[in-house]
Protein backbone atom coordinates (compact mmCIF):
# COMPACT_ATOMS: atom_id res chain seq x y z
CA UNK A 1 0.00 0.00 0.00
CA UNK A 2 1.54 3.31 -1.07
CA UNK A 3 1.25 6.42 1.06
CA UNK A 4 0.45 9.65 -0.75
CA UNK A 5 3.21 12.24 -0.64
CA UNK A 6 0.68 14.61 0.93
CA UNK A 7 0.03 12.20 3.81
CA UNK A 8 3.24 12.71 5.74
CA UNK A 9 3.41 10.31 8.73
CA UNK A 10 3.08 12.05 12.10
CA UNK A 11 5.77 10.67 14.37
CA UNK A 12 5.99 10.51 18.16
CA UNK A 13 2.23 10.56 18.77
CA UNK A 14 1.47 9.31 22.31
CA UNK A 15 -1.00 6.41 22.57
CA UNK A 16 -1.54 4.80 25.98
CA UNK A 17 -0.73 1.08 26.13
CA UNK A 18 -0.94 -1.57 28.82
CA UNK A 19 2.48 -2.13 30.39
CA UNK A 20 4.09 -5.53 29.87
CA UNK A 21 4.16 -6.79 33.45
CA UNK A 22 5.42 -10.19 34.55
CA UNK A 23 2.42 -10.55 36.87
CA UNK A 24 0.18 -11.16 33.84
CA UNK A 25 1.86 -14.51 33.27
CA UNK A 26 -0.14 -15.91 36.20
CA UNK A 27 -2.77 -13.23 36.93
CA UNK A 28 -5.39 -11.75 34.62
CA UNK A 29 -5.45 -7.95 34.32
CA UNK A 30 -8.51 -6.51 36.03
CA UNK A 31 -10.21 -3.22 36.87
CA UNK A 32 -13.05 -2.52 39.31
CA UNK A 33 -15.29 0.26 38.05
CA UNK A 34 -17.89 2.51 39.68
CA UNK A 35 -21.37 3.21 38.33
CA UNK A 36 -19.91 5.69 35.83
CA UNK A 37 -17.52 3.02 34.53
CA UNK A 38 -14.48 4.83 35.91
CA UNK A 39 -11.79 2.86 37.70
CA UNK A 40 -12.14 3.16 41.48
CA UNK A 41 -8.76 4.31 42.78
CA UNK A 42 -9.81 4.78 46.41
CA UNK A 43 -11.78 2.20 48.35
CA UNK A 44 -12.99 2.05 51.94
CA UNK A 45 -11.94 -1.58 52.20
CA UNK A 46 -8.42 -0.86 50.88
CA UNK A 47 -8.85 -3.50 48.19
CA UNK A 48 -6.60 -3.21 45.17
CA UNK A 49 -8.92 -1.89 42.46
CA UNK A 50 -6.68 -2.68 39.49
CA UNK A 51 -3.46 -4.51 38.76
CA UNK A 52 -3.03 -2.66 35.45
CA UNK A 53 -0.54 0.08 34.74
CA UNK A 54 -0.56 1.91 31.44
CA UNK A 55 2.00 4.23 29.89
CA UNK A 56 1.89 6.54 26.86
CA UNK A 57 4.07 5.20 24.06
CA UNK A 58 5.07 7.09 20.93
CA UNK A 59 3.67 5.72 17.68
CA UNK A 60 3.55 6.89 14.08
CA UNK A 61 0.14 8.05 12.88
CA UNK A 62 -0.80 8.10 9.19
CA UNK A 63 -3.66 10.04 7.63
CA UNK A 64 -5.54 7.72 5.27
CA UNK A 65 -7.23 10.61 3.48
CA UNK A 66 -7.10 9.98 -0.26
CA UNK A 67 -6.76 6.21 -0.09
CA UNK A 68 -9.11 5.16 2.73
CA UNK A 69 -11.10 3.08 0.22
CA UNK A 70 -8.23 0.56 0.27
CA UNK A 71 -8.96 -0.53 3.87
CA UNK A 72 -11.51 -3.27 4.50
CA UNK A 73 -13.16 -4.88 7.49
CA UNK A 74 -12.02 -8.36 6.47
CA UNK A 75 -8.38 -7.42 5.88
CA UNK A 76 -7.64 -4.53 8.26
CA UNK A 77 -10.42 -4.87 10.84
CA UNK A 78 -12.02 -1.56 9.84
CA UNK A 79 -13.54 0.20 6.87
CA UNK A 80 -14.67 3.72 5.96
CA UNK A 81 -18.24 3.95 4.67
CA UNK A 82 -19.90 6.93 3.00
CA UNK A 83 -23.34 7.56 4.50
CA UNK A 84 -25.60 10.59 4.75
CA UNK A 85 -27.76 10.37 7.87
CA UNK A 86 -31.22 11.85 8.11
CA UNK A 87 -30.19 13.08 11.58
CA UNK A 88 -28.17 16.25 12.12
CA UNK A 89 -26.04 17.37 15.06
CA UNK A 90 -28.20 17.63 18.15
CA UNK A 91 -30.67 15.10 16.75
CA UNK A 92 -28.32 12.45 18.14
CA UNK A 93 -29.20 13.62 21.68
CA UNK A 94 -32.76 12.36 21.18
CA UNK A 95 -32.77 8.66 22.14
CA UNK A 96 -36.15 7.97 20.55
CA UNK A 97 -35.10 9.62 17.30
CA UNK A 98 -31.84 7.66 17.28
CA UNK A 99 -33.68 4.40 17.86
CA UNK A 100 -36.41 5.12 15.30
CA UNK A 101 -34.18 6.50 12.54
CA UNK A 102 -30.49 5.93 13.12
CA UNK A 103 -30.68 2.28 14.16
CA UNK A 104 -31.99 1.43 10.69
CA UNK A 105 -29.24 3.53 9.12
CA UNK A 106 -26.55 1.80 11.19
CA UNK A 107 -27.88 -1.60 10.18
CA UNK A 108 -27.79 -0.51 6.53
CA UNK A 109 -24.14 0.52 6.91
CA UNK A 110 -23.24 -2.86 8.38
CA UNK A 111 -25.14 -4.66 5.62
CA UNK A 112 -23.25 -2.61 3.04
CA UNK A 113 -19.91 -3.66 4.52
CA UNK A 114 -20.69 -7.34 5.16
CA UNK A 115 -22.38 -7.82 1.76
CA UNK A 116 -23.62 -11.36 2.42
CA UNK A 117 -26.71 -12.96 3.99
CA UNK A 118 -26.88 -12.24 7.72
CA UNK A 119 -29.10 -11.07 10.55
CA UNK A 120 -28.28 -7.74 12.22
CA UNK A 121 -29.23 -6.67 15.74
CA UNK A 122 -28.53 -3.28 17.27
CA UNK A 123 -27.31 -3.95 20.79
CA UNK A 124 -27.26 -0.38 22.09
CA UNK A 125 -26.09 3.15 21.49
CA UNK A 126 -24.51 5.70 23.79
CA UNK A 127 -25.05 9.43 23.82
CA UNK A 128 -23.06 10.89 26.71
CA UNK A 129 -22.40 8.68 29.73
CA UNK A 130 -22.48 4.92 29.93
CA UNK A 131 -25.99 3.84 30.97
CA UNK A 132 -26.80 1.00 33.33
CA UNK A 133 -28.03 -0.90 30.26
CA UNK A 134 -24.52 -2.22 29.84
CA UNK A 135 -24.90 -4.13 33.11
CA UNK A 136 -28.12 -5.79 31.95
CA UNK A 137 -27.21 -7.59 28.77
CA UNK A 138 -26.58 -4.64 26.47
CA UNK A 139 -23.55 -3.57 24.46
CA UNK A 140 -22.57 -0.77 22.13
CA UNK A 141 -23.04 -0.43 18.41
CA UNK A 142 -22.86 3.35 18.11
CA UNK A 143 -21.58 5.90 20.57
CA UNK A 144 -21.72 9.66 20.76
CA UNK A 145 -18.89 11.08 22.82
CA UNK A 146 -18.42 14.52 24.32
CA UNK A 147 -15.47 16.05 26.05
CA UNK A 148 -15.08 18.80 28.59
CA UNK A 149 -13.25 21.88 27.26
CA UNK A 150 -10.58 21.24 29.92
CA UNK A 151 -9.86 17.72 28.67
CA UNK A 152 -7.40 15.99 29.08
CA UNK A 153 -7.09 17.59 32.52
CA UNK A 154 -9.16 16.06 35.31
CA UNK A 155 -10.75 12.61 35.60
CA UNK A 156 -11.43 10.85 32.33
CA UNK A 157 -14.71 8.96 31.92
CA UNK A 158 -15.65 6.68 29.07
CA UNK A 159 -17.62 9.61 27.61
CA UNK A 160 -14.32 11.38 27.04
CA UNK A 161 -11.99 10.52 24.15
CA UNK A 162 -10.31 7.35 25.38
CA UNK A 163 -6.53 7.43 24.83
CA UNK A 164 -5.97 3.77 25.73
CA UNK A 165 -5.43 1.33 22.86
CA UNK A 166 -8.33 -1.09 23.37
CA UNK A 167 -11.20 -3.13 21.97
CA UNK A 168 -14.49 -2.87 23.83
CA UNK A 169 -16.03 -6.14 24.96
CA UNK A 170 -13.28 -8.18 23.36
CA UNK A 171 -13.04 -10.78 26.12
CA UNK A 172 -16.07 -12.87 27.12
CA UNK A 173 -18.23 -10.47 29.09
CA UNK A 174 -20.51 -7.61 28.13
CA UNK A 175 -20.83 -8.36 24.43
CA UNK A 176 -21.04 -12.11 24.91
CA UNK A 177 -23.81 -11.73 27.47
CA UNK A 178 -25.74 -9.50 25.07
CA UNK A 179 -25.23 -11.92 22.20
CA UNK A 180 -26.28 -14.86 24.38
CA UNK A 181 -29.47 -12.99 25.24
CA UNK A 182 -30.26 -12.48 21.55
CA UNK A 183 -29.50 -16.12 20.73
CA UNK A 184 -31.73 -17.34 23.56
CA UNK A 185 -34.62 -15.45 21.97
CA UNK A 186 -33.69 -16.66 18.48
CA UNK A 187 -32.59 -20.33 18.80
CA UNK A 188 -31.89 -20.61 15.06
CA UNK A 189 -28.82 -18.40 15.65
CA UNK A 190 -27.27 -20.87 18.06
CA UNK A 191 -24.94 -22.48 15.50
CA UNK A 192 -24.16 -19.31 13.52
CA UNK A 193 -20.96 -17.26 14.10
CA UNK A 194 -21.57 -13.82 15.58
CA UNK A 195 -19.56 -10.63 15.42
CA UNK A 196 -19.83 -7.35 17.34
CA UNK A 197 -19.14 -4.25 15.25
CA UNK A 198 -19.02 -0.54 16.01
CA UNK A 199 -20.47 2.10 13.71
CA UNK A 200 -18.59 5.29 14.62
CA UNK A 201 -19.28 8.76 13.22
CA UNK A 202 -18.76 12.41 14.02
CA UNK A 203 -21.97 14.40 14.45
CA UNK A 204 -20.33 17.70 13.48
CA UNK A 205 -17.40 18.28 11.21
CA UNK A 206 -15.01 18.39 9.53
CA UNK A 207 -13.40 17.10 12.71
CA UNK A 208 -9.77 17.21 13.87
CA UNK A 209 -10.62 17.31 17.59
CA UNK A 210 -9.12 14.19 19.22
CA UNK A 211 -9.93 12.05 16.17
CA UNK A 212 -10.31 8.29 16.28
CA UNK A 213 -7.19 6.32 15.38
CA UNK A 214 -7.38 2.65 14.43
CA UNK A 215 -4.63 0.04 14.45
CA UNK A 216 -4.31 -2.13 11.34
CA UNK A 217 -5.07 -5.74 12.30
CA UNK A 218 -2.28 -6.99 10.05
CA UNK A 219 0.34 -5.28 12.23
CA UNK A 220 -0.76 -7.05 15.45
CA UNK A 221 1.02 -10.05 16.96
CA UNK A 222 -2.00 -11.98 18.28
CA UNK A 223 0.07 -13.99 20.74
CA UNK A 224 1.97 -11.14 22.36
CA UNK A 225 0.12 -7.86 21.77
CA UNK A 226 -3.41 -8.51 23.09
CA UNK A 227 -4.26 -8.94 26.77
CA UNK A 228 -7.79 -9.64 28.00
CA UNK A 229 -8.73 -7.36 30.88
CA UNK A 230 -11.43 -8.43 33.33
CA UNK A 231 -13.53 -5.47 34.42
CA UNK A 232 -16.00 -5.86 37.26
CA UNK A 233 -19.11 -5.06 35.15
CA UNK A 234 -17.53 -5.52 31.73
CA UNK A 235 -14.68 -7.29 29.99
CA UNK A 236 -12.49 -5.78 27.32
CA UNK A 237 -9.21 -6.08 25.49
CA UNK A 238 -6.22 -3.80 25.89
CA UNK A 239 -3.19 -3.62 23.68
CA UNK A 240 0.52 -3.80 24.45
CA UNK A 241 2.88 -1.46 22.66
CA UNK A 242 4.85 -2.69 19.67
CA UNK A 243 6.87 -0.59 17.23
CA UNK A 244 5.39 -2.49 14.30
CA UNK A 245 1.83 -1.35 15.00
CA UNK A 246 0.44 0.71 12.13
CA UNK A 247 -2.01 3.41 13.19
CA UNK A 248 -4.34 5.28 10.82
CA UNK A 249 -6.83 8.13 11.14
CA UNK A 250 -8.97 10.28 8.84
CA UNK A 251 -8.12 13.97 9.01
CA UNK A 252 -11.00 16.39 8.61
CA UNK A 253 -13.49 13.55 9.07
CA UNK A 254 -16.91 14.65 7.87
CA UNK A 255 -20.37 13.68 9.06
CA UNK A 256 -20.81 11.45 6.01
CA UNK A 257 -17.63 9.40 6.63
CA UNK A 258 -18.27 6.52 9.05
CA UNK A 259 -15.92 3.97 10.54
CA UNK A 260 -17.23 0.42 10.73
CA UNK A 261 -14.82 -1.65 12.78
CA UNK A 262 -14.79 -5.03 14.49
CA UNK A 263 -14.54 -5.49 18.25
CA UNK A 264 -15.00 -9.21 18.82
CA UNK A 265 -16.02 -12.38 17.04
CA UNK A 266 -17.20 -15.75 18.31
CA UNK A 267 -14.62 -17.38 16.02
CA UNK A 268 -11.76 -15.83 17.96
CA UNK A 269 -8.77 -13.59 17.36
CA UNK A 270 -8.08 -14.91 13.88
CA UNK A 271 -10.97 -12.84 12.52
CA UNK A 272 -9.73 -9.24 11.97
CA UNK A 273 -10.57 -6.71 14.69
CA UNK A 274 -9.48 -3.14 15.31
CA UNK A 275 -7.82 -1.78 18.48
CA UNK A 276 -8.50 1.93 18.60
CA UNK A 277 -7.89 5.10 20.62
CA UNK A 278 -8.24 8.87 20.41
CA UNK A 279 -5.19 11.06 19.94
CA UNK A 280 -4.41 14.77 20.11
CA UNK A 281 -4.11 15.81 16.48
CA UNK A 282 -2.71 19.32 15.88
CA UNK A 283 -2.02 19.83 19.62
CA UNK A 284 -0.69 23.38 19.16
CA UNK A 285 -3.89 24.73 17.62
CA UNK A 286 -7.15 25.84 19.21
CA UNK A 287 -9.92 23.36 18.47
CA UNK A 288 -13.49 23.62 19.74
CA UNK A 289 -14.74 20.49 21.55
CA UNK A 290 -16.71 18.23 19.20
Amino acid sequence: MEISSENVPIRNVPITYLDRLGIFKHEMPYEIEDNDFAIIHNSDNNAIQTNCTCTPQNVTMIDMRGYHEEFSLYRNGFQVVDHQSALKGQDFDDDELVQDVYYKEAEACVTQVINRPMETYVLNHQVTTLPDLRSVNQAKLSQRRRRDPEFPAGPVRDSQPLRLAHCEDFAPGGAQVAVDSIVSENPHLNSIPNQVLNVWRVTSGPNNDWPLAICDYRSIDLKNDIEECDRIRLSGGVTRSVREHRWYFLAEQTTTELFVFANCDSRGYNVPFAPHAAFNFLPDTEKPPQ
